[in-house]
């Protein structure tokens, strides 16, 4: 028979049984090796000389008594020694008999010794057998079974269970760990137990850190991120609390950081540390910029990844960072249609947009009053686009303001002047050149600036003849129509006579004709000579009448010739002065612009001339506008006299002639 202790379940106890030697014990898996780990007690005839084969290894020469050993699941083969009881096997002379064994099977867990005395019917112990329980035996359930098999004995075997009895380890094991989904408590634990817990995907540890073996190893719970830091062991001891600790490392993690900030997340490359800690990141440093802290925290994450701890949603919070902008002072350019527009010591703070005062341009008008631009972190400050073109928000357009003015044209004939001239501030307008009657203008239009003073000026050259801004003018090679108006267009100042007429031409009581000329100036005073020629070339005075303008009319001399030649002709000569009217109106110059009329009478052998021309003063050049010399006037006074006397002298003459 047997009584052993095995690490199966009860179906296989049952049912996979060996039979005769075999004990009843099974003794095989399913995969034909021995069941570790069974202990069993055998009491045998031996009959067959199977039970033991082995003794310690060694044959069995024991034979025809009955025998207690030990043995695993293997029940021919005994370890630790046979116990000879020397009571012989039944035979022919020896039929019946009985025997009676105590087991008394103690654990020592402190030690993992099991003990087991074998007590004979006074309670003395015969036999002990010692053996040491390894860590594979622990923590498996074992099956407690008794198996009798009397082949060749013919023994009846009895088997009574005295008592059977297990003592609490009272071993209580506490796990703990800085993880909190490892710890463990109120653990039963079998006292002398070493348990080792391990890190997965390492070996699992054979000895403490004694030396002692080992008597069970757990790999620890895989917590993300972390590592057990070293295998963990602890001896369970009897009667009390037995705690391990098992600490966990976070993982090194090597990773960029992300920290918000009202400009704009800024990342931090290359910061370590280990899963579970709490760092300090640095804040980045913006050219321009200066930041309301120095740092700020971060954990280190299972996941690999280190994010800055909340808050951080907002200025104020410790994981959020402000820049707030460094004051600059600059000089802003403005651009325009006018050119860039400077504006010095606009201040602000970079990043900041501000509004920057359009300057002021005298004569024009703006489209904007100001203009946005940005502070940069470079120290400059710059006009926000679109800035291209008119219309666009950075661009300035500057428009002219609205100007009437008297434009001042220089030319030969003195500086004339045009009225009621308009345009705006930078404009270039054209300007009608007044006319002059007698004259040609050697342009129609010359062009001016419309300034910001409110002038408008003949643009240059506006020197000399030739010169774009310089009128020339020409005389006409006949007399102008004296039925022209002198007033220009444009309010023209022209000096010239206007509607100058003629009266019609009478005769005195001697037959004599009388053609009066008139003339008016430009401010309508009027001088009337009248030029009388009588049928016998005589001469009689003529009027001299001076206008409100003090435009003269001087008579003129005129000599008659009759040359008379030899007795042999017929030819006679003589010569006679009379009296021409001379019209002397002012010209666009103020100053006499003569026209003279000479009249002769033809007499047999005698030629007659009669001319009208108009001639120059006695500089023999154009007069300029609004000059009277002193000299003309004195001379043209000196003039009057001479011809009046010689008007006198010629009346005598005819008279005496007469006679």
């Amino acid at each position: 028979m047997a009584v052993a202790f095995q690490p199966i379940s009860t179906n296989d106890a049952l049912t996979k049984g060996a039979t005769g030697g075999g004990m009843g014990l099974v003794q095989t898996d399913d995969q034909a090796q021995p069941i570790a780990g069974t202990i069993s007690y055998i009491i045998s005839t031996n009959a067959l000389g199977q039970s033991p084969l082995t003794v310690d290894g060694a044959p069995n020469t024991n034979s025809h008594h009955w025998v207690i050993y030990q043995s695993g699941s293997a029940s021919s083969q005994a370890t630790g020694g046979v116990y000879d009881t020397g009571v012989a096997v039944p035979s022919a002379t020896q039929t019946t008999g009985n025997l009676t064994y105590t087991f008394d099977v103690k654990y020592e867990a402190d030690t993992k010794q099991l003990v087991t005395n074998i007590l004979d019917t006074n309670g003395n112990s015969v036999k002990t057998f010692t053996q040491t329980i390894k860590p594979e035996q622990m923590g498996k359930n074992y099956v407690l079974g008794v198996t009798a098999s009397t082949a060749a004995s013919k023994a009846a075997y009895n088997v009574t269970i005295n008592s059977y009895a297990y003592v609490p380890a009272d071993a209580k094991l506490n796990i703990t760990s800085n993880q909190p989904s490892v710890g463990q408590s109120g653990i039963n634990g079998t006292p002398g137990q070493v348990i080792a817990f391990y890190q997965s995907g390492t070996a699992a540890p054979t000895t403490d850190t004694n030396n002692n073996p080992v008597s069970v190893a757990y790999e620890v719970p895989t917590v993300q991120g972390y590592t057990l830091a070293s295998p963990q062991f602890v001896t369970l001891t009897a009667g009390g609390e037995n705690n391990v600790n098992l600490i966990y490392t976070g993982n090194p993690v090597t990773t960029t950081v992300t920290i918000p900030s009202n400009q704009g997340d800024q990342t931090v490359t290359n910061v370590t540390g280990h899963v579970g800690d709490t760092i300090n990141v640095t804040v980045p440093s913006l050219t321009g910029y200066t930041a309301d802290k120095d740092a700020v925290a971060a954990t280190i994450n299972p996941n690999g990844t280190i994010t800055v701890n909340t808050p951080k949603t907002q200025t104020g919070d410790a994981g959020y960072v402000t820049y707030t902008g460094d004051p600059v002072t600059a000089t802003v350019t403005i651009p325009s249609n006018k050119g860039n527009q400077t504006v010095t010591n606009v201040s602000g703070k970079v990043g900041d947009t501000v509004q920057v005062s359009v300057p002021t341009i005298n004569g024009y008008t703006a489209d904007k009053a100001s203009v946005a631009a940005t502070v940069n972190t470079d120290g400059s400050i710059v006009v926000n686009v679109p800035k291209a073109q008119t219309g666009d928000a950075g661009y300035v357009t500057y428009t002219g303001d609205p100007v009437t003015a008297t434009v001042t044209i220089p030319s030969n004939q003195g500086n004339q002047t045009v009225a009621g001239v308009t345009g705006k501030v930078g404009d270039t307008v054209n300007v009608s050149v007044p006319t002059i009657n007698g004259y040609t203008a050697d342009k129609s239009t010359v062009a001016a600036t419309v300034n910001a003073d409110n002038t408008i000026t003949v643009n240059d050259p506006k020197a000399s003849s030739g010169d774009a801004g310089y009128v020339t003018y020409t005389v006409i090679s006949s007399q102008p129509d004296n039925n022209q108006p002198n007033n220009q267009p444009g309010g023209s100042t022209g000096t010239n006579p206007s509607n100058p007429t003629t009266p019609a031409t009478t005769t005195d009581a001697n037959d004599d004709t009388v053609t009066p000329v008139t003339t008016n100036d430009s401010n309508d005073g009027s001088t009337t000579l009248t030029d009388t020629t009588d049928s016998t070339n005589g001469t009689k005075p003529s009027a001299i009448t001076t206008g409100s303008s003090n435009a003269t009319a001087i008579p003129e001399a005129e000599t008659q010739s009759t040359n008379q030649g030899s007795s042999q002709s017929q030819n006679s000569s003589q010569s006679t002065t009379e009296q021409h009217s001379a019209v002397v109106p002012l010209s666009t110059t103020n100053q006499p612009q003569m026209t003279k009329s000479s009249n002769s009478i033809a007499t047999p052998g005698q030629s007659t001339m009669t001319q009208k021309e108009t001639v120059q003063n006695n500089s023999g050049q154009l007069p300029q506008t609004n000059e009277q010399s002193d000299q003309a006037k004195a001379t043209g006074l000196l003039g009057l006299i001479m011809i009046s006397l010689l008007s006198l002298f010629g009346l005598r003459r005819k008279q005496t002639d007469d006679k």
